[in-house]
């Protein structure tokens, strides 16, 4: 439902307002024990106050050139952003036509600047997330669809059902999907090359799927049928 709404639902800051930003470090430990043996880095961002939207990435560096495009696809010009002395954020302010306004801070001396500057916030939502995706979850795409949920629940926190209701109805199919859809329609249709999908007199006796049929009996024919009528 993220990657469908669009990124506009989930763009962060604005003239005015903060976005702290820092990467973090999720991994596996082998045998549940020890030091995290495989790892992601995770780029977050979140808008500090009111919602805390926030955007989550998973990234193959922690390089400007990954960075930067990132927080320019998220975040909206006239931000003032937040963050440490980590490198690639260098060049937050060169980004042209975004008018960003950017103030760091070195954790080897100071975790709150005199001016009120802090990633706190990206900070403890650090820890957060760590505790709620699973150490199995943690690698790449698996990692990637975790951070989404997260996002998803974060900017809808106060009408969680509501909102997964509004957004199950406005799901459309990929082409993908209705083509697996019309290579199985031989599972619960009696005769497939004359079956007229716009057709809806047919009565139930027409179909060849009893009631009483079972699924392992479907999947049996084929292991792959992922899309089954019951």
């Amino acid at each position: 439902m993220v990657l469908q709404a669009g990124r506009e639902e989930y763009m962060l800051g604005g003239p005015g307002r903060i976005v702290e930003m820092d990467e973090g470090k999720f991994g596996k430990r082998k045998d549940n024990r020890g030091r995290c043996v495989n790892a992601d880095w995770v780029f977050g961002m979140v808008e500090r106050g009111g919602e805390r939207k926030m955007a989550l990435a998973v990234v193959p560096n922690r390089k400007a050139d990954t960075l930067l495009p990132l927080i320019t696809a998220f975040v909206l010009p006239g931000t003032t952003i937040h963050t440490d002395m980590h490198g690639g954020y260098n060049k937050i302010e060169e980004q042209e036509g975004y008018d960003y306004k950017h103030r760091r801070l070195c954790h080897k001396y100071e975790f709150v600047a005199q001016d009120g500057t802090h990633t706190q916030t990206i900070e403890g939502n650090w820890r957060v997330l760590k505790k709620n995706v699973p150490e199995s979850q943690r690698e790449g795409s698996d990692l990637q669809e975790y951070l989404y949920e997260c996002m998803w629940r974060r900017k809808h926190t106060n009408n969680l059902w509501g909102s997964f209701m509004i957004g199950l109805a406005s799901l459309r199919y990929r082409p993908a999907d209705i083509d697996r859809l019309w290579d199985h329609r031989e599972y619960y249709v009696d005769d497939p090359e004359n079956w007229d999908p716009d057709d809806t007199s047919e009565s139930s006796d027409d179909v060849s799927l009893s009631a009483d049929s079972s699924v392992s009996e479907i999947s049996a024919s084929d292991p792959s049928s992922d899309y089954m009528v019951i």
